[in-house]
């Protein structure tokens, strides 16, 4: 009797169907994964420039001089005495996302947008620092629906972004 080497059909099929469900599961926990990432790198992009905003607030008392220059991500402003001044801090590149900044007397809101690898709006979010004569007071929101939302930071009742 002849011993036959090799696998039956059956049992490639069955080795073909396991790897199609690890991968099922696999793939979007990785997708996931990685847009959590992207959405932690902007995060920490964006508190980043809390301390210089802060110190900028403390001496000039007023964030509406401050632009930011989009060929490099920086900040500029413009000081009491009218003299051009960096902020000190930049804002890195991030593949697929966009920056959106707006400043008003006592608030800086810097926004991110993703246009690729991420599903629409989901994770978009922004950083709000908020301050007064006293203290700063600092927060971030994602969008809303957004999966991410328990990445929010709003210890208490914060008001930075509304």
């Amino acid at each position: 009797m002849m011993r036959r080497k090799g696998f039956t059909l059956v049992e490639l099929m069955v080795v073909v169907a396991i790897i199609a469900i690890l991968a099922a599961v696999a793939v979007p926990m990785y997708t996931k994964f990685q847009q959590k990432s992207r959405v932690g790198t902007a995060m920490k992009a964006a508190m980043g420039t809390m301390q210089p905003f802060q110190e900028w607030f403390g001496s000039e008392e007023d964030f509406s001089s401050i632009t930011m220059d989009v060929t490099d991500n920086t900040f500029d402003g413009t000081n009491r005495n009218g003299d051009p001044a960096k902020v000190g801090v930049n804002l890195p590149f991030v593949e697929g996302m966009g920056w959106v900044t707006t400043f008003t007397t006592d608030v800086v809101v810097i926004r991110w947008e993703f246009t690729d690898r991420c599903p629409a709006a989901d994770c978009n979010g922004q950083f709000c620092l908020k301050c007064t004569d006293a203290s700063c007071d600092m927060e971030i929101q994602m969008d809303t629906g957004s999966q991410f939302s328990t990445l929010d930071k709003n210890p208490g009742n914060r008001d930075a972004c509304s």
